[in-house]
C-alpha cells in the first residue's frame, strides 16, 4: 500500500513540475508585469480562460474558498485538475472537496 502511495506521490509531483517548467517557459515572452497579468486573469481578459482551485470550506460564504489561481498553462484546466488531484493525495485533506472553477 505504501509503495502504491509512493508512487502516486511522485507521479503527481512530477506532473507538477513538469507543469509549473511549461508555464514559467510560456511566460517567459510576456514583458508585462506579473502583477498586470494576473489582475487581467482575475477579470477574464486573458488569450486562455484561468481557473480557480477550489476548497470547501464552512467558513467562506457559498462554501467555497479560492485556493490557487491557474493560469499561463498550455491548457489551464488540465492544470487545475492535476492541482485537485494533489490537494486530495494529502492525507490531511482526504475529507475536503476540490473543485475547478472558470473565471468570469
Amino acid at each position: 500500500m505504501y509503495k502504491n502511495t509512493f508512487k502516486l506521490f511522485r507521479k503527481i509531483t512530477m506532473s507538477l513540475v513538469i507543469l509549473l517548467a511549461m508555464g514559467s517557459i510560456a511566460g517567459g515572452k510576456d514583458k508585462r508585469y506579473s502583477e498586470e497579468i494576473v489582475t487581467e486573469a482575475i477579470e477574464g481578459k486573458l488569450e486562455k480562460p484561468a481557473y480557480w482551485l477550489l476548497m470547501d470550506s464552512s467558513v467562506a460564504s457559498g462554501g467555497w474558498s479560492k485556493l490557487i489561481l491557474v493560469f499561463g498553462f498550455w491548457d489551464n484546466s488540465q492544470a487545475c485538475d492535476e492541482l485537485k488531484i494533489w490537494g486530495k493525495s494529502n492525507p490531511h485533506r482526504k475529507h475536503r472537496r476540490f473543485r475547478c472553477e472558470r473565471v468570469k
